[in-house]
């Protein structure tokens, strides 16, 4: 071989190193993954709330009459079209 011998033990000890790093990645993504499910197990196996909308928040009516998009967030104005949001009638469904 007609190469230097610092360029070859560097590039063994870096391909050591990233292997190993490498390694060290696998077995904390098992652990995560581990740690996640037993979570999951303890939590009652529900990831979300068997509500239709997410915790916290309220469904709001875009007062537009062509537009009428459904929000399910706390803010006051519409993504789609900006105009204000209204609470919904009663009775009115999604």
């Amino acid at each position: 071989m007609s190469g230097d011998p610092f360029v070859i033990v560097l590039i063994l000890v870096l391909g050591c190193a990233a292997f190993l790093f490498g390694i060290m990645y696998l077995i904390g993504r098992l652990f995560g993954a581990a740690g996640r499910g037993l979570m999951w197990v303890f939590r009652g196996g529900r990831s979300q709330p068997s509500a239709g909308t997410p915790r916290g928040s309220k469904m709001l009516l875009c007062s537009r009459e062509q537009c009428r998009k459904i929000e399910l967030r706390e803010g006051r104005f519409c993504s789609q079209c900006g105009a204000p949001l209204v609470e919904p009638p009663p009775g009115h469904r999604k």
